[in-house]
């Protein structure tokens, strides 16, 4: 637990004092890429297939699973040589770095956006859904081309490029036409109110002909495992609230610019994904593809504020709730941690 108390603390004292700093930005970013990259298979509950799946791309090369540049990049790196915990590493912090070029284009506060990274949990969710973060970090740049920029076409190529490390990244497609789309009070009310109902009922078997290979091992074969029952489903409904307040005060509080971004649409429609699947494991793998710009966003509505300094206290003190909940009950499995061996 050590390691990640110190990421989020140099962090924290960086995100108010060394606010856009790029020697600090790449040194931490090339830091977490390694911590994520050489925790032991303990580490995280996925890393154990992750190891399994790498060997195997180098004995059988690429068979169609998983996706095709990260079963590609996988059998090369098999090819040349390259141990598992480097690969990782590498692709890691790849992945990282596209997400810096977006901080930099957008973000104006470097060390904030990365503490975000922390205590949002995403730097610990890299431990265990390890393609769907790199596709994320990805996702986060091409929505700094789409935000101000409005360069589409760019960001529809880099959604594709994510989606070439998880599918789910094709979720992020119709955020193209969210500009067409104009919040208000209505809108935001029954969307929240009508997707937490639904998400009541399981609507998942729904939803299997339209995820392939997807719906049918996260769903049907895996649906007890997925699936969330007891205090986990008590859990996923706290979560729900729990992103909700934190929905409403960015409302409430922002400028008239901020509450039209694509920052706040972005963040309801993940609200949204999460509570029709809240009974299920997917609806954070969903969610979390429109929650990773907030790395952006958060540092942009403290920016413009009335009140800097309380607007950041009172995000940092927010996210920082989710990352020592999370961490405490050590969701993802990254308590302890250890290095790997093959250093």
């Amino acid at each position: 637990m050590l390691i990640y108390l110190f990421i989020y603390l140099v962090l924290l004292v960086g995100a108010y004092v060394s606010e856009r700093s790029v020697f600090l930005l790449y040194v931490m970013l090339a830091f977490m890429a390694f911590i994520v990259g050489f925790r032991a298979d303990s580490v995280g509950m996925d890393t154990g297939t992750y190891q399994i799946m790498y060997v195997d791309l180098g004995n059988f090369g690429y068979m169609g699973y998983p996706e095709p540049i990260y079963g590609l990049l996988g059998e090369f790196a098999n090819w040349i040589g390259l141990s598992f915990p480097v690969f990782q590493t590498i692709l890691m912090f790849m992945a990282l770095c596209m997400a810096a070029m977006g901080i930099r284009r957008q973000s104006n506060n470097y060390c904030l956006s990365m503490f975000l990274m922390v205590s949002m949990y995403f730097l610990c969710y890299a431990m265990n859904i390890y393609r769907q973060v790199l596709a994320c970090f990805i996702a986060v740049y091409a929505c700094s081309l789409l935000i101000n920029d409005h360069k589409k076409w760019q960001f529809a190529f880099w959604i594709l490029v994510a989606a070439g490390f998880h599918l789910f990244a094709l979720v992020m497609l119709p955020v193209l036409l969210l500009d067409r789309i104009k919040m208000n009070k209505p809108l935001i009310y029954i969307g929240l109110a009508l997707s937490f109902l639904i998400g009541l009922v399981n609507i998942l078997n729904l939803l299997v002909p339209l995820l392939g290979e997807y719906g049918t091992v996260y769903i049907e074969k895996q649906g007890d495992d997925y699936a969330k029952t007891g205090m986990r489903l008590v859990m996923a409904f706290f979560m729900s609230i729990y992103w909700t307040i934190g929905f409403f005060y960015l409302y409430k509080h922002a400028d008239e610019d901020f509450k039209k971004s694509l920052y706040m649409k972005m963040f309801l429609v993940g609200i949204i994904f999460y509570n029709l699947l809240i009974r299920h494991d997917l609806g954070l793998r969903v969610t979390l593809y429109f929650l990773f710009p907030l790395i952006i966003g958060l540092p942009d509505f403290v920016y413009y504020s009335n009140n800097r300094l309380k607007e950041q206290a009172i995000v940092v003190f927010y996210t920082s709730l989710y990352f020592f909940v999370f961490l405490s009950i050590n969701s993802a499995n990254v308590v302890p941690y250890v290095i790997s061996s093959d250093i």
